[in-house]
């Protein structure tokens, strides 16, 4: 079935298949292979397909379109691999400006004991920068928020069809 996705449904759509294929998956791995020949019914009745042959084939479809989905969502996300890779670098000056920030807020002084006199001595630290960390981390979250809206609007706004199997639409749209 053709449908119509923007990256945000596709994105939806691609952990929705992942969660039918993790099921069969699971179910796969937890079957008795090997059983008594009146069990066989039984437990043919708790796989989704009804049948070892049935799950492995549903199996091998939701990978099939998965790779698809991930080849078309690729294909159509240049864009947005930009606005993430500039959101990732964001992220980690703004882990590095935290950092710095908490190791200037640290104690401003220090106690320690002369070894001539024996008596406790006081020292005050400085801060070793007058870097404006407070203003700085400002600035980057607040680009990296206007980044993060355009990565959604983009999202939203890059539109493409997709081929998505018959029986996998049936399952998850019904």
């Amino acid at each position: 079935m053709k449908i119509k996705l923007n990256l945000s449904t596709a994105f939806t759509l691609r952990n929705r298949i992942k969660k039918i294929t993790q099921t069969i998956e699971n179910e796969l791995h937890s079957f008795a292979y090997v059983d008594f020949p009146e069990k066989k019914e039984e437990n043919n009745a708790t796989l989704t397909e009804g049948s070892i042959e049935g799950n492995i084939a549903l199996y091998k479809n939701c990978l099939e379109n998965l790779l698809k989905l991930n080849n078309t969502i690729d294909k159509n996300n240049s864009t947005g691999k930009q606005y993430i890779n500039n959101v990732d670098v964001l992220n980690k000056q703004i882990n590095l400006f935290n950092w710095i920030d908490r190791s200037l807020k640290q104690k401003k002084t220090t106690k320690s004991r002369n070894p001539v006199t024996g008596n406790w001595e006081v020292e005050t630290l400085i801060k070793m920068t007058d870097y404006d960390v407070d203003k700085e981390l400002s600035t980057l979250t607040q680009i990296k928020a206007k980044m993060e809206d355009e990565l959604a609007q983009n999202n939203s706004s890059t539109t493409f069809e997709f081929e998505l199997d018959d029986k996998i639409y049936k399952i998850i749209y019904g």
